[in-house]
This record gives C-alpha cells, structure tokens and sequence, in this order.
C-alpha cells in the first residue's frame, strides 16, 4: 500500500511541503508486510536513501492519513529504484 502522513510535531519544511502543494500531507511511503520479521514496514525515502522501519515506530513521529492500494504492481519499479540508489 501507499502511506500519505504528516508529522506529529510541526517542522518548517513540512509546513513549507503542505503550503506550496496545497496538500493535506507532506510525505508518502511504502507499507510493506513483512514475511520475515512477521510484521508491518515502513519503507520510506530518507536522505542516506532508503529505510525500512516498523509501522508501530514509524507511528511515534509522523500520523498517516491515508493509505492507497496501487492500481499496478509495484514490485518491479521499487527493485529498480533501490538498486540505483533512490
């Protein structure tokens, strides 16, 4: 699925996101099931790249509002962009 949210707290650049775009949020992400550790990932850009974090940490900073379940898979594309680094 995909994530809109916006942070708990206010931040400038947020603000700042939501003004020019004249959005509701400010951030999207990628929620993952995770079959291994057995729970739900946050996958979300981040300024070294990518970062998976769990949904109940993710929760502790940024509220999400919304979630999308996409109309074509996105498996292929996300492969791409993390071998190419973002």
């Amino acid at each position: 699925m995909i994530g809109f949210s916006v942070p708990k707290r206010w931040s400038l650049l947020s603000s700042l996101i939501r003004t020019i775009t004249k959005a509701r949020t400010n951030h999207v992400f990628l929620l993952i099931e995770d079959p291994i550790f057995g729970c739900e990932l946050v996958m979300e850009a981040h300024e070294t790249g990518y970062r998976l974090v769990p949904m109940e940490v993710f929760r502790r900073t940024d509220q999400p509002l919304c979630f999308v379940v996409p109309s074509v898979p996105l498996d292929e594309g996300i492969k791409q962009s993390v071998k190419r680094g973002c």
